[in-house]
């Protein structure tokens, strides 16, 4: 998301700075049409708008989701009943309670 974020900011900056430099001749605006399609064109190649990047976060929240729940079961749950709710390992669980 952080990527994604990053990417529409020099999106933008970059059209604002085009803007700025060339007056909105015919000319200037050609060029401004011809740099944006280079932005786009780097963003996808670096990634910016990659679903990859996104299900990667969403995977990443969802596991520290589970780590927080756990982390919050360890007065009130056994090791074995927290690792069946969060989905969690046991080795994962004891960690979690040696460390709190």
């Amino acid at each position: 998301m952080t990527i994604f974020i990053l990417g529409v900011f020099l999106f933008i900056i970059g059209g604002i700075l085009l803007a700025v430099i060339f007056s909105f001749t015919a000319e200037g605006v050609l060029i401004i049409v011809g740099a944006y399609a280079v932005l786009v064109i780097l963003a996808l190649l670096f990634g910016v708008f990659s679903k990859k990047s996104t299900d990667s976060s969403y995977e990443q929240g969802i596991e520290n989701s589970r780590k927080e729940i756990a982390i919050n079961l360890l007065d009130t749950l056994d090791d074995q009943s927290i690792a069946n709710k969060t989905k969690l390992s046991i080795e994962e669980v004891k960690a979690h309670r040696l460390n709190n």
